[in-house]
């Protein structure tokens, strides 16, 4: 018998069993404390759209990456760039670029500390005591680039008494996930926990033209906390993580040829036949095999000293490093269209010094942020087979490289507060002040001698065309890119910005169980600097920041005698400069890959999130978001296939209309110290485009996921076993949709998964 079908019906077996009686004392719901507001708050308190999730809510479901977030958060969305640095979305606010000098629009933290960039945070998600997402511009108290919303992830922290566990879980495609961790006092004052984890996983995709795999997963992460309370007014605590990943990139799927230059487009390319409509069907370059190279780690310390009565001095310290030597293949054929070489650096600190406390009807943070990053990226694209460089000036060449580097320099001072105007209203303002200094300078490289002389014949031809004399075609630093009097320049640019951040919030508590509040706040993110082999120093210039001012009303309810918490918020979005990678139009050239600002757009929709409980150990969880977006002004923007178009009107690019997830947990006794449990889950998303509804090419399919698990667990002794399934009915869906060089790709997410996982804590 098929393994989900089996896993389903012992599902049913399990649930159908009589259930014990319950109090309601028992069953009552305690407050979720949360530190979204970087102090410990029960999360009916907070004036804010959140989603917490708890580490038995992680485990049970499964939930490893941020990518998995989209089963249990509504609203959010992840998509694979096919690169290294994932894009994240919270109520269609994203940032689609797959540099490593991406920042994205969702930002991500652990215990408070900034992960600047998509690519560092990959390896945050185990041994978790919960993770909160936050919706709507976060500027105020997290900086910026928060524009969308932010996922802060909460580590377990050393206890106070000797503690340990392991588990180890083997599934599809022979995965075996092994962590553990030991954890307690090392001395009066000083405590630690050291947990680790690894996931090693055979291939899980196939070629369809030859005999050849890919997809294999080879990734270890650990983390080290030390607590050390060195007198009762003063704490310290450190934190070391990293992670090694040497996992395949995962395969993209052609599902179309669109040839740059149809005119000289290679037959090998034109009748390359396209993949299957099956999620483990790709290919890849028969000649270097996929693979990735990725060390990262991170150090930080916090220490809280009390400087007076309900009034406590904060620093916390970071130092982030990112060494990545990746080569992903990008065009779905196994001929060399567009392939990258990629090896890069990001160097990160940062410093927040900041005061809280308490001053009779007012709760206050106020403090400051100096943060400085670096990036390096050498690209290398093996182009061999693209249409657009069999014959430039009569010239074939084969590659196209670039070196980027991006300095970023910010600091800012900020403060917020809650503020009791009565009994039950209280107000949170909160103001930020930003400033950004961002040095850039990149080129396209000299990597082979055609190339040089391709650009240096189009050098020649166009400063005739323009009656400009004759100079001899030199690079400039090694560079090819030209200038704009068509000469080898190598760009630099700096852009300097600042911005004020604020949020204003109300918060009505109705009784104790009821709250309502209403909010507005405005956000920035950063201008940025793209990567590419840039062939003109046009496509270099810094994309400006983008501003977005949230409307939201809402409400958080305890109902039924506290067995039901019932969430529900509207918002309305407005847009200015929102940052997109795209095209210029360049004389030479025509359209190139290029970072634009689009003008004028506007967001709004809904969400409705419950947790019930109706009996003990039963509890069901539901979440409903309603998403409608729209670009205003674009008059000159570019489609994916590089048409130039008005494209106001248009949604934006990964923006589901309707996403809905549900997930039932039911745990029940079945001796002293035995209990069983049986759970499923479905997440729903309706259709969505993954460039602005560029065509029937870009969409991106609605699809149902639905997964389950059951097990067994001895509450004295400590040990459990379940069994898992994850898309157990194997839908095939897909993260994203890209024009690549001379074809249209999917990057298919993950087919039917399933295992059984071992595990005991002492």
């Amino acid at each position: 018998m098929n393994f989900r079908y089996l896993l389903l019906a012992s599902a049913t077996a399990i649930i159908s069993q009589p259930a014990f009686a319950q109090t309601p004392a028992d069953a009552a719901y305690g407050d979720i404390i949360v530190t979204a507001q970087k102090r410990e708050q029960s999360i009916n308190d907070i004036p804010l759209s959140i989603t917490a999730l708890s580490a038995d809510q992680l485990a049970n479901r499964r939930i490893d990456s941020a990518a998995d977030l989209t089963r249990s958060v509504a609203g959010f969305n992840f998509a694979d760039t096919g690169v290294n640095a994932p894009v994240y979305s919270l109520r269609g606010v994203g940032y689609f670029d797959y540099s490593l000098a991406a920042a994205p629009a969702v930002s991500v933290y652990m215990d408070e500390v900034a992960l600047p960039y998509a690519a560092m945070t990959q390896g945050a998600a185990f041994d978790l005591e919960r993770v909160e997402v936050l919706r709507g511009p976060q500027g105020t108290l997290f900086g910026q680039n928060a524009t969308g919303g932010l996922i802060n992830y909460i580590a377990k922290k050393p206890t106070d008494h000797f503690s340990a566990g392991a588990s180890v879980g083997y599934g599809r495609f022979n995965r075996v996930d092994a962590g553990g961790y030991v954890s307690g006092p090392l001395g009066p004052t000083l405590k630690a926990r050291l947990a680790v984890q690894t996931t090693q996983m055979d291939d899980w995709q196939y070629s369809y033209t030859r005999a050849d795999t890919n997809g294999s997963i080879n990734r270890t992460n650990g983390r080290l906390l030390l607590d050390w309370e060195a007198t009762p007014d003063l704490k310290v605590s450190l934190n070391f993580n990293g992670y090694i990943d040497k996992s395949d990139p995962s395969a993209t799927q052609v599902i179309a040829i669109t040839p740059l230059t149809p005119a000289r487009v290679l037959p090998a390319v034109a009748t390359y036949p396209l993949a299957p409509q099956n999620a483990r069907a790709a290919d890849w370059s028969n000649t270097v095999h996929p693979y990735r190279d990725d060390k990262f780690w991170q150090a930080s310390g916090r220490i809280d000293l009390n400087v007076g009565a309900d009034m406590t001095l904060t620093s916390i310290s970071a130092y982030s490093k990112l060494d990545t030597d990746d080569y992903i293949d990008r065009d779905g054929m196994d001929n060399d269209n567009s392939q990258y070489a990629l090896k890069g650096q990001i160097k990160s600190f940062s410093q927040e010094l900041r005061l809280s406390g308490k001053a009779g009807i007012l709760n206050y943070v106020f403090g400051g942020t100096y943060s400085d990053s670096h990036t390096l990226e050498n690209q290398t694209v093996n182009i061999a087979t693209a249409s657009n460089v069999q014959s430039v000036f009569g010239i074939k060449f084969s590659d196209a490289s670039n070196r980027i580097k991006n300095d970023v320099t910010t600091w800012a001072l900020f403060a917020s507060g809650d503020w009791a105007l009565a009994d039950r209203l209280s107000l949170t303002p909160g103001i930020r002040y930003t400033k950004t200094k961002l040095d850039f300078v990149g080129c396209a490289n000299a990597t082979e001698p055609s190339a040089i002389a391709a650009l240096g014949a189009i050098s020649a031809y166009y400063r005739n065309l323009n009656s400009l004399p004759p100079v001899p075609y030199m690079t400039d630093q090694g560079c090819i890119t030209l200038n704009n009097e068509f000469l080898a320049q190598e760009p630099r640019e700096t852009l300097k910005e600042d911005n004020v951040s604020w949020r204003v919030a109300l918060n009505y508590k109705v009784d104790d169980n009821v709250h309502l509040y209403s909010s507005v706040s405005r956000g920035f993110k950063a201008g940025n600097s793209i990567t590419v082999a840039g062939s003109s120093v046009n496509q270099y210039v810094p994309v400006k920041q983008e501003e977005l001012t949230s409307y939201e009303v809402g409400f958080k309810a305890r109902l039924l005698d506290r067995r039901m918490q019932l969430n529900g918020s509207a918002f309305y979005y407005d847009y200015k400069n929102k940052q997109a990678r795209s095209k210029t139009l360049d004389v030479v050239f025509g359209p190139l890959q290029a970072l634009v600002n689009i003008p004028k757009s506007h967001a709004w929709g809904a969400e409705l999130e419950m947790q019930l409980r109706p009996v003990d150990g039963f509890t069901i969880s539901t979440g409903l978001a309603y998403l409608d977006t729209k670009i205003d002004n674009w008059s000159t923007g570019y489609d994916a296939l590089g048409v130039q178009r008005d494209l106001a009107g248009h949604p934006f690019s990964f923006a589901p209309k309707w996403q809905a997830n549900a997930d039932v947990d039911y745990e029940y006794s079945i001796g002293e110290s035995m209990k069983a449990f049986v759970g499923a889950g479905m997440t729903y998303h309706s259709s969505a485009s993954a460039d602005f509804n560029s065509g029937p090419l870009f969409a991106i399919d609605p699809y149902t996921l639905i997964d389950a698990r059951l097990g067994l667990k001895d509450t004295k002794n400590g040990w459990r076993v379940s069994v898992w399934g994850k898309n157990l009915f194997n839908k095939y869906h897909w993260d994203s949709v890209i024009r690549v060089q001379d074809t249209v790709v999917r990057t298919p997410a993950m087919p039917a998964t399933y295992g059984i996982t071992l595990g005991f804590d002492m």
